[in-house]
């Protein structure tokens, strides 16, 4: 691999050593999932980090860009109303252009919200894994959900496919991708997944992830070992 994608922002030091060894990075920058898209004060704090993280990235070379957010709660987006959380991403894209206007930035969907507006963006990012929504698993599967976005969503832009992969685990899982994969059965399965990607058109994708932590974030009772 040559570049890593974060979900907040690395140091300096740590973006420093990527740099050491050759590596790129895609800085993160968290919203909160649940925030209030409309509340001033979320959107301000939203804003201030954005362009604080714009204005440091400068001092980086190996900053490739900044992925502003990740996979917000499709609930509240219809709760705030689909423009009110739109506006906020145009505006959290507009933050960091207004710093630096070179500076690459995107936003990391989910196929649920598919349907937000990928025209802030540089980079069309979409987290897609083989085992949900239905609209992948059940209707397009992988390569043509991938297809799809590159089709329909990302179309002139480059299509970075911002989470992919398979977790390990002593169970089966419930929905097949999600548990039931050993050390030993994964990697040729995670190489089929990224053929399918490039086959469909992406410019790439980054492995979710290196730290293996699907069953350790306290969702469910028993998430340690399925």
């Amino acid at each position: 691999f040559n570049t890593l994608r974060t979900w907040a922002p690395l140091s300096d030091e740590a973006l420093a050593r990527a740099a050491s060894h050759g590596l790129m990075v895609l800085q993160g920058v968290w919203i909160e999932r649940s925030g209030d898209f409309h509340s001033s004060t979320f959107r301000e704090s939203m804003l201030q980090v954005l362009r604080a993280e714009a204005a440091r990235a400068a001092a980086h070379p190996n900053v490739l860009g900044l992925i502003v957010g990740n996979e917000l709660h499709p609930a509240q987006v219809f709760a705030a109303g689909v423009p009110e959380p739109e506006a906020l991403l145009k505006q959290a894209a507009a933050a960091v252009k207004g710093v630096d206007a070179t500076r690459l930035v995107s936003y990391a969907n989910w196929p649920s919200l598919a349907f937000l507006d990928a025209s802030p963006w540089d980079i069309v990012c979409f987290n897609v894994y083989p085992y949900e929504p239905a609209s992948v698993a059940h209707a397009f599967g992988f390569r043509g959900y991938v297809e799809q976005l590159k089709r329909a969503t990302a179309q002139h832009k480059p299509l970075l496919i911002s989470e992919l992969g398979l977790s390990l685990s002593h169970g089966s899982g419930t929905k097949p991708g999600y548990g039931g994969y050993t050390p030993q059965t994964r990697p040729p399965a995670l190489l089929q997944l990224w053929d399918a990607l490039f086959q469909a058109g992406a410019q790439g994708g980054a492995v979710f992830e290196w730290n293996d932590e699907w069953w350790k974030q306290a969702e469910t009772n028993d998430d340690a070992s399925p």
